[in-house]
């Protein structure tokens, strides 16, 4: 009974770790999820009233994403949103005041002109969403219809691959969910199965200590009553006849007894052979399990196109230098990196430019970082990077190395020279100071330094 119970707790444990990675991926998803309800809760802000169909969508949709809707309630109503939209584009009507407020305040300009204001939030809602490996591709196609596209059938094309492209995340979530559950359940019934071996093979222990019992209790019996024959006797031969008798009567008792023994043992064999395979069954589904969670654990935590943590990696990684900071009041230096002019290189040379451009300048920071250090991609263009045990002016320092790293890094695409500069912003945390007013510190010295003509770090 010691071996199960230590399986019980072992198997505690592992569901435990279980649960805290399926956590992980379920905060992942939530964020997100606010992150694209954010972004739409606001375009309906930007949209004017005076259609009074559409001004009504609008309100309900808005609505419906305070309260948390499901996808297919949103759905039908992008769907309903966009009919009106296309209403109000139909070149087989005369412009009127409405058309030209609506897309005035949505867009900037009349819909021939293209959306700039929409489509620039979209793409960097679109940035902001850490989609998975499998998943780039179709979000690569939604950003090129962003850029490429025009007119509101593109951009209603565009919204819809984005709440496509969150359903399936969040689809994702949930058969990866269904799929743990199903298997808990699995392991449950499996441990029910191996309790049930351990209680058999108790019953049989049971068995076998009633038999001995029994057995001892019968050879008492005739070995007293072989002592009274013996010391009753007057004549050897009947004697002799009574001791035959107790004796084959002992070992009629010592051979059942064995035969019973062997049987069980037997038995037990076969049952300790079924436990071991059951054991041996479940330890590797576990194994599985457990190295795919890791692997899911490790991909929800990582940005798809940089290859280094994602901003819900800086999180934890946040929380665990605070609470050291705070324990043995260390030096802890927070800095904001942003690339300048970013959505300049997007225009003049594409987004492929652009992601090359990420993928460079987070090498940069990777490869130029000391191991105590922890670097992530915040979202967009910007970069976020924690210097535990290190003072502000030190971390001045380094950041103006990287600074000029980056600034000579001699970035090209399709063999033209692309200029890229990076500013930051750095903050000390400060006794009392929480992670946010940190973060409020070195954001405003990043907006400094932009301010100040940018390619440069500024200290908050």
């Amino acid at each position: 009974m010691d071996e199960g119970d230590a399986g019980s707790q072992d198997w505690r444990r592992r569901y435990l770790d279980t649960l805290e990675e399926l956590d992980t991926q379920t905060r992942s998803w939530k964020e997100t999820e606010r992150v694209l309800r954010q972004g739409l809760s606001r375009l309906t802000l930007a949209a004017d009233r005076s259609h009074l169909v559409l001004a009504g969508q609008l309100e309900t949709l808005r609505t419906q994403l305070r309260s948390g809707a499901t996808g297919e309630t949103l759905r039908s109503l992008l769907e309903e949103i966009s009919e009106s939209i296309l209403q109000l584009d139909d070149p087989t009507e005369p412009p009127t005041r409405v058309e030209t407020h609506f897309w005035g305040r949505l867009f900037g300009r009349k819909p021939a002109a293209g959306p700039p204001v929409v489509t620039d939030v979209l793409l960097h809602l679109l940035d902001r969403i850490d989609v998975p490996v499998e998943l780039a591709d179709r979000r690569d196609a939604v950003r090129d219809l962003l850029v490429d596209g025009a007119g509101p059938a593109a951009l209603d094309r565009a919204i819809v691959g984005i709440a496509d492209l969150v359903g399936e995340m969040r689809a994702g979530v949930e058969r990866e969910k269904d799929e743990i559950e199903t298997f808990l359940k699995q392991m449950a019934e499996r441990l029910g199965e191996i309790d049930s071996g351990f209680q058999q093979s108790v019953i049989s222990q049971r068995e076998a200590y009633e038999e001995g019992r029994e057995l001892d209790k019968t050879v008492n019996v005739q070995v007293q009553e072989i002592e009274q024959s013996v010391s009753q006797a007057e004549d050897l031969e009947p004697l002799k006849l009574a001791l035959q008798r107790r004796i084959d009567v002992i070992r009629t008792h010592m051979q059942q007894y064995r035969v019973n023994e062997e049987r069980r043992i037997e038995r037990a064999e076969r049952e300790v052979d079924q436990l071991n395979q059951r054991l041996q069954s479940v330890q590797q589904e576990s194994d599985i399990l457990r190295t795919r969670l890791q692997e899911e654990s490790q991909r929800a935590l990582v940005d798809t196109l940089t290859g280094i943590p994602n901003r819900f990696a800086y999180n934890e990684r946040l929380q665990l230098e605070v609470a050291r900071w705070r324990r043995y009041h260390s030096p802890l230096v927070l800095s904001l990196w942003d690339i300048d002019r970013f959505k300049s290189v997007n225009d003049e040379y594409g987004h492929q430019a652009g992601d090359k451009a990420l993928k460079l300048i987070a090498r940069l920071l990777r490869d130029h970082v000391r191991e105590t250090d922890f670097v992530a991609r915040y979202g967009g263009e910007e970069f976020v990077l924690l210097l535990p045990e290190t003072e502000l002016e030190n971390a001045l320092v380094a950041a103006e190395l990287m600074r000029k790293r980056v600034e000579s890094c001699g970035f090209h695409f399709h063999g033209a020279p692309v200029p890229i500069t990076i500013s930051c912003g750095l903050s000390q945390f400060r006794e009392g100071d929480s992670a946010e007013q940190a973060f409020a510190r070195a954001d405003a010295a990043l907006y400094r330094a932009k301010g100040q003509g940018r390619n440069r770090c500024a200290v908050g």
